[in-house]
């Protein structure tokens, strides 16, 4: 048995590593790009003509962006037993629209929607984290282990639409002929509406995604755009969000990365 909990560990963090695989090199090659920018020569755009991305001409520009989006669950297993119903940490593609305005030359104003959609199971007394939402699947079912042998409880599972809406400031300071990159910051109200698949209610997912401030997340993120010609950008950007609710409100035994949300998001931007 201890055998088959080790074997699902490695497979865990086999996942866990890979999207992290993923997302490094591309960390590396936004600072590549972020230093070979910052030793061109302004006189560049001149000779060539190419207009200067720090400019964007327009004051409003809307950006579509999509990118798979790892959300953390580090409450699969409980003293080296795995919790009935949790899975691991999903990856979803998340697409998202989103309206930036200028407001100085290195601020700009955003306001962003996706839309994604996860299962979630509420666990049950007897497990280790009464009314916890934890990540699962609908295969799942209503049984569950904790129940008593003949007992009549279902166990609830309801599929939850996640609605991200992202308040922030992005700040390009480097910016070059051609090119921009810089960090930003934001907070993302995390609006989830459930869809009851099996057991009796959605309420105890609901409470718990809307209690103890957990529907709030700040973000942190960084940005690399190429502007190749008038009205048009397109880039990369790597974007996380923390759940500082469990600060205050996460379960004894469960990692401070719970709930976390990690992305990169490939995005074309458009003046308005």
């Amino acid at each position: 048995m201890r055998r088959r909990f080790c074997q699902q560990g490695l497979m865990v963090r086999t996942y866990r590593g890979t999207y992290h695989a993923a997302v490094l090199p591309m960390s590396i090659l936004l600072l590549i790009l972020g230093a070979a920018a910052y030793a061109e020569s302004p006189s560049t755009a001149a000779a060539t003509g190419t207009p200067d991305a720090a400019d964007e001409s327009g004051v409003l520009a809307l950006e579509f962006s999509a990118g798979p989006l790892w959300i953390g669950n580090a409450a699969q297993y409980h003293d080296d037993e795995k919790v009935h119903g949790s899975t691991v940490s999903p990856l979803k593609i998340l697409p998202t629209v989103t309206m930036r305005y200028r407001l100085a030359s290195t601020i700009r104003f955003t306001a962003g929607l996706g839309a994604l959609y996860q299962e979630y199971l509420e666990l049950p007394d007897g497990s280790p984290w009464p009314g916890k939402a934890v990540p699962t699947g609908s295969h799942i079912g209503s049984d569950s282990p904790y129940f008593a042998t003949g007992s009549d409880d279902q166990q609830n599972v309801a599929g939850v639409i996640v609605l991200p809406l992202q308040l922030g400031l992005d700040f390009p300071l480097l910016q070059r002929p051609a090119f921009q990159t810089g960090p930003g910051i934001g907070l993302v109200l995390l609006s989830r509406i459930p869809v009851l698949i099996t057991g009796e209610s959605t309420g105890g997912i609901a409470r718990y995604h809307w209690g103890a401030g957990r529907f709030l997340q700040p973000e942190l993120n960084w940005s690399t755009a190429f502007h190749t010609f008038e009205g048009f950008t397109y880039g990369i950007r790597i974007r996380s969000w923390l759940p500082m609710a469990n600060l205050w409100a996460g379960e004894d035994g469960v990692a401070w990365w719970d709930g976390t949300g990690l992305q990169l998001q490939g995005f074309i931007r458009l003046q308005l």
